[in-house]
């Protein structure tokens, strides 16, 4: 259990480290977050705060990603005095190259649109989702009707 142990303090090493460049600030562990069943790292910029959970695991399955977002969330849910609480999951099997991040599409997008800023070369940033999100998605600002040339297709619900 130590070596699984150091090998997670190592991994929360690691993104602080990226964070630390990326966002040219010091970004610095949660110290006892295993031990107090917290976010590893806890980070507020403008009106939010980011409980960050960081996984560094030997092989990362699609359960293990999807237990690690539950306990994400439920971490940021859990801190009653947030700031608009965003949870974010970043992982990595122990020898792929990259980090892998997972935060919630309604931010990302709300975040984009809200700034106004474009972010980078358009399909470059992804988000992998379900096909029944993506049918929402597909939906929304819709009346179920889908317009091709001049033939139009009403879809019932």
């Amino acid at each position: 259990m130590t070596n699984s142990r150091d090998k997670g303090k190592r991994g929360e090493r690691e993104v602080c480290h990226l964070l630390t460049e990326y966002l040219e600030q010091p970004i610095t562990r949660e110290l006892g977050a295993s031990r107090d069943g917290g976010c590893d790292i806890k980070i507020t910029m403008g009106q939010f705060t980011y409980f960050v959970e960081v996984k560094l695991y030997r092989k990362v399955t699609q359960a293990s990603v999807a237990e690690w977002w539950t306990q994400a969330v439920r971490q940021a849910n859990d801190d009653e005095h947030a700031l608009n609480p965003v949870p974010v999951l970043i992982y990595r099997q122990s020898h792929w190259k990259h980090w892998e991040v997972m935060i919630p599409l309604h931010y990302m997008l709300w975040q984009l649109e809200s700034t106004d800023k474009a972010m980078g070369k358009p399909h470059t940033h992804t988000v992998t989702i379900c096909i029944k999100f993506l049918t929402h998605l597909m939906r929304m600002d819709t009346d179920g009707t889908i317009s091709h040339g001049t033939m139009d297709i009403h879809m019932e619900k």
